[in-house]
């Protein structure tokens, strides 16, 4: 199911997430991932397919470990954020339908991020006790 199209879809997820000011490359390790998965069935003769697709982005964490002195930090992804879901409908249309749905999925993410972010500057803002905390958390911004 996932042909030379897939790459427009990567492309429209990829464009959505450089508009919101993120660094985009194609790296098999880095701090950050975004999948863009799909699997397609075809349903009968009539023309007609499913498809199960998945978003997720995942990020790196790190444990140490030790034993008899001896320490070994493990790195590991995990996963930060998922969307998925299931499309049916003419096998002519899926195209069009996937491209929208991860381009969607991306622009729910950024606006998760933002959210979530406000969130944690809200709160320190209020969990500081001094003006000049509340001033350094007012004036705050994530690059």
């Amino acid at each position: 199911m996932l042909d030379e199209c897939h790459l427009h879809k990567k492309c429209g997820s990829t464009i959505e997430l450089k508009r919101s000011g993120f660094k985009v490359f194609e790296a098999p390790f880095g701090d950050w991932r975004l999948y863009l998965n799909a699997t397609g069935y075809q349903i009968g003769d009539i023309g007609g397919c499913v498809i199960s697709y998945e978003v997720e982005v995942e990020g790196t964490d790190s444990r140490e470990h030790s034993s008899h002195g001896n320490k070994v930090r493990q790195v590991f992804y995990s996963r930060l954020w998922s969307q998925s879901g299931l499309l049916s409908g003419p096998k002519g249309a899926m195209g069009s339908r996937l491209k929208e749905v991860f381009v969607e999925a991306s622009q729910q993410f950024l606006l998760d991020i933002d959210k979530k972010q406000s969130g944690v500057i809200k709160a320190a803002i209020a969990a500081s006790e001094t003006t000049e905390g509340k001033e350094f958390w007012s004036s705050f911004k994530l690059d």
